[in-house]
């Protein structure tokens, strides 16, 4: 509630604390005019009028005014707290006087402007998909011929993309588990062997027999894309010797994946600008770059993550020239 708002409630409070003072000097003068004159007086009926009449003014400022106006500011605080409407600060926008008005129609205006992005996103990601029904049903006949013809490669190559095609079109467009990613990342690595022959290899530096941490919870396609990014931007210009790490960690409440490559690094100009956008990606005025190709995978998967679990989570990345880059996914700590 603003300053003026806040004004004109505590004016009607002490008007109504005013009143009630009033309403006690003029009991006071009632009972000391029957204490004298041991008798009702004029003046000690008009006294007592006047209490009543004064009783009943501030339980009507009380009931018509004061108690609404609180239950309205009770009501709308739970929501602006949901939409993360910020306190009045002198170095923004919000040091200007907003009524509660003024505030719900700037928190709706965030949260449609959020759902904007989000849709944007998964219209980028259906545009990318061209029938995968089809394409799935395809490689599974392709893989069937390949078994006949004891072209074994041909066939490991063609269900791993054909797993990875069910994958990406499976119901469960939101939350998978990390066993989940991984095996999906395991599949795209396989078909990069084939392409890449021994260029690179991949190590885990996690345990995956643990059970509690295979089953925490992150958006589907979220390691895949920063591998490939890795594998395109890092190891393209490697002959042989690249190496991709999957790193996990947990903290009280944050599950932390770090991939990391030894490859051509990013300049430091270019890695500023990079986490810049990193870090404003689920801002109301962000888009999803459509023409620059470096950096695309990273973002969205960013901006995924934050309208999935809110903007203190995302992508960071770390790098040094001709030493290697590191992505690092801070997650919460989520379980089905």
């Amino acid at each position: 509630m603003n300053s003026a708002e806040h004004q004109f409630i505590n004016s009607l409070i002490r008007r109504k604390r005013s009143l009630c003072i009033i309403v006690l000097i003029c009991a006071a003068a009632t009972v000391y005019l029957l204490l004298t004159d041991h008798k009702l007086t004029w003046y000690s009926l008009c006294l007592i009028f006047v209490c009543l009449l004064l009783i009943y003014n501030i339980l009507l400022i009380q009931k018509q005014t004061i108690l609404p106006m609180q239950t309205l500011e009770n009501e709308f605080i739970p929501l602006l707290e949901k939409y993360q409407i910020r306190e009045h600060t002198d170095d923004g926008p919000d040091h200007l006087s907003m009524g509660l008005a003024k505030k719900l129609e700037f928190a709706i205006s965030n949260k449609y402007s959020t759902q904007l992005l989000y849709i944007q996103a998964q219209i980028d990601a259906l545009q990318t998909q061209i029938n995968p029904h089809f394409l799935y049903n395809t490689l599974e006949e392709i893989r069937g011929l390949a078994l006949i013809k004891d072209e074994n490669d041909i066939a490991d190559m063609t269900e791993a993309l054909a797993l990875m095609f069910r994958y990406s079109i499976s119901q469960d467009n939101k939350n998978v588990t990390f066993e989940q990613e991984l095996r999906n990342l395991e599949n795209y690595i396989l078909i990069q062997k084939f392409r890449f022959s021994d260029k690179f290899s991949l190590r885990y530096e996690l345990d995956k027999s643990d059970e509690y941490l295979m089953n925490y919870r992150l958006p589907k396609l979220t390691i895949q894309p920063i591998v490939e990014n890795a594998i395109q931007h890092g190891l393209n210009t490697m002959d042989e010797g690249g190496l991709i790490t999957i790193k996990a960690i947990t903290t009280q409440n944050r599950l932390l994946i770090r991939i990391t490559d030894n490859g051509i690094g990013i300049p430091a100009d270019s890695l500023e600008q990079l986490n810049r956008k990193l870090e404003n990606s689920a801002a109301a005025d962000s888009q999803i770059p459509t023409k620059e190709k470096t950096g695309i995978a990273l973002i969205n998967v960013n901006l995924r993550i934050k309208l999935n679990y809110g903007s203190q989570y995302g992508l960071f990345v770390s790098s040094t020239a001709n030493a290697g880059t590191t992505v690092e996914i801070s997650l919460p700590l989520l379980k089905e």
